[in-house]
Order: C-alpha cells, then structure tokens, then sequence
C-alpha cells in the first residue's frame, strides 16, 4: 500500500470526534458547492454557454464542436452521485456531533434513520421551511427524499442505468443545506 494512503488512513483513525465531524461537514460543503457549480454550468449551456466557452477555452469535442452539449450531459451525470454524496457526508458529521458513530454506508436513509426522532422532527421542520422558500409546493418529506435517493450515490457513480436516475437537484441541495445548517446551530452543543 502506498505510505500516502497509509499514512491518512492512520490520521483519520487517530482523530477524535470532533475533528471527523469537522472533516466530514467541510467535506460536504464543499462538495456541496461542486454540486452548486455544475448546476451553474448546465443553466449557463441553455442560455447559451458563455460562461462554459470560457472555461472550456478553444478545447474541441471529438466531433470536432465545441462540446458545450456534452458538458452540460456530463454536469448533470455526475450531480446524480455528488450531491447524495455530499447529503451523506452532512449526515454522517451530524451522527457523530450527536455522539455516535455512522455506519460505514452510502445509503442516505439508513443514516437518516440513525437519528434521534427529535433530530429527525427538526431536520423536517427546517427542510419544509426550505423548500416553501424556495418556491416549492409539495408535501414530499425529508424522509421520502431520503427513501427515493438512498442508493443515488452508488447508482449514479456507474452510469449503467442513467434510467433510474432521480434528478431533484434543488431538493438535494435544499437537504444538504437543512442538515449543515443543523449542525452549525448545534455547533455551540459540545460533545467532547
């Protein structure tokens, strides 16, 4: 095994509580806002692609045009397993600011159901609120978002089945915000 990768598996499994649950919340914002940025660049691409042409530069695609097609096709593929990835992350930090440890698994729901109900009842409370905000008129739960997407990761990463891809970007983005946001409120919370 190569030393870099042994050696940062031997720092994560020397860190404590807090230090994984900052880990895991950074990473997921940050993911986050890769997710944020190929949403950008599909919108860009319908209005015409100035944007995407700038930073695709003069690179050509193998039909010789400029690809900005294909980019927007590959934006959108691989917001199908960032995002859930991203929402993992975030549930994964919050579990462990709760004190316990997350299951070593990529299916949403079951990390979501490791919750306490009251945590649960908050995230809910504050996803409803999100999702009126943002315009949205449906009674779809936290819970059921969870239930549709809890294999999106691992489904979407291969590509095999772009069928059963579940495209709710702004919903996903919404959760991932309602449990960060979560988590900066509890922040105060120690647990160490």
């Amino acid at each position: 095994m190569p030393y870099a990768v042994t050696h940062v598996r031997k720092q994560i499994s020397n860190m404590n509580k807090t230090q994984k649950k900052n880990r895991l919340h950074g990473q997921s914002l940050a993911i986050q806002w890769v997710g944020k940025a190929l949403q950008n660049v599909i919108v860009d691409v319908q209005a015409g692609g100035s944007i995407a042409h700038q930073l695709m530069g003069n690179d050509k695609s193998m039909d010789g045009g400029n690809g900005l097609e294909t980019l927007a096709l590959g934006c959108d593929y691989v917001m199908n397993f960032v995002l859930p990835f991203s929402l993992e992350l975030a549930l994964k930090s919050l579990l462990i600011k709760d004190g316990k440890e997350p299951r070593h698994t990529h299916d949403l729901f079951k990390l979501y159901d490791e919750l306490s109900d009251e945590m649960k009842a908050k995230l809910q409370k504050e996803y409803f609120n999100h999702l009126r905000i943002a315009g949205f008129n449906e009674t779809e739960s936290l819970n059921e978002l969870l239930l549709k997407h809890r294999k999106s990761f691992e489904l979407g990463r291969y590509l095999e089945n772009p069928e059963k891809m579940k495209n709710d970007e702004e919903k996903l983005q919404l959760a991932i915000y309602t449990v960060l946001g979560i988590i900066d409120l509890r922040n105060s919370d120690s647990l160490d």
